[in-house]
C-alpha cells in the first residue's frame, strides 16, 4: 500500500470522490514527509560530525551514527552535568 505500484492498486478499489481524493492527499503527504525525514537525517549527521565527542560515543555498544547524533542534539552541552554519574543517569 505504501509503494507506488501497490498504492495505485489500492486507490482503484476506492470509489471516486472525496474518499479517493483524501487518500491521494495522504499519500502525497507521506511522500513529502519521507523526503523531509531523509533531509533532516542528513543534516543531523552532518552537524554531529563537527563534534569531537562523537568518536567516543560511537565506542558504546549499540550506538551507531544516528543514535550518537540524536544524543548529541538532545544533550546540547555536557557542561550542565556536574559529574559523570549525573550524565550517565
Amino acid at each position: 500500500m505504501y509503494t507506488q505500484k501497490e498504492r495505485a492498486r489500492w486507490l482503484e478499489k476506492l470509489p471516486a470522490g472525496a474518499t479517493r481524493l483524501r487518500a491521494e492527499w495522504l499519500h502525497t503527504q507521506l511522500d513529502h514527509t519521507r523526503s523531509l525525514r531523509r533531509q533532516a537525517r542528513k543534516e543531523l549527521l552532518k552537524e554531529s560530525r563537527k563534534q569531537q565527542v562523537r568518536t567516543r560515543l560511537r565506542e558504546i555498544p549499540g550506538f551507531g551514527p544516528l543514535r550518537v547524533a540524536r544524543l548529541i542534539a538532545w544533550i546540547q552541552t555536557p557542561h550542565r552535568f556536574r559529574t559523570r554519574r549525573q550524565f550517565g543517569s
